[in-house]
């Protein structure tokens, strides 16, 4: 393949590398919408929001990567991904989002405006609950792609 027709993928958490190599072309969510990279973009750098990166490697493998947020910087040839958490889709355990879900609205459910310290709890929870939705969201689509690979 042509060093035109691929990207170098790196998607980093604080901890590891979580994906490095080459792919065909990507698509995550950004502060602005859905961005859909391929070789030879125009440069950027902008923040991503919770959710999700999808890219397809050379040989055509479709592998998905949650996101609780962070920075893209694309180059023509090189993308890097930074973010706090980051975690292969099939790495993502299920009963533990729904959890964090049910925690987080519960939380939102008892939050009153009387206590000065409850808007700090607010926003705690809106951000759990909202990487929990990403988390489900990235799951319900792997399956979705499972089952329409079997066809």
């Amino acid at each position: 393949m042509a060093k035109r027709d691929k990207l170098y993928l790196d998607v980093v958490n604080a901890q590891e590398a979580i994906f490095s190599g080459d792919v065909k072309s990507l698509q995550v969510t950004g502060t602005v919408g859905e961005l859909g990279i391929f070789p030879g973009h125009t440069p950027l750098l902008t923040a991503i929001e919770p959710g999700f990166v999808s890219f397809r490697t050379l040989d055509g493998e479709l592998q998905v990567v949650y996101l609780s947020g962070g920075i893209i910087e694309v180059q023509p040839s090189h993308v890097n991904i930074l973010a706090d958490v980051a975690i292969r889709g099939a790495d993502l355990d299920h009963e533990a989002a729904v959890e964090a879900k049910r925690q987080a609205e519960l939380s939102l459910s008892q939050s009153t405006s009387e206590h000065a310290n409850q808007s700090m709890d607010y926003s705690a929870a809106t951000i759990q609950l909202t990487n929990a939705i990403a988390q489900l969201r990235v799951m319900a689509m792997i399956r979705k792609l499972k089952a329409g690979s079997r066809h």
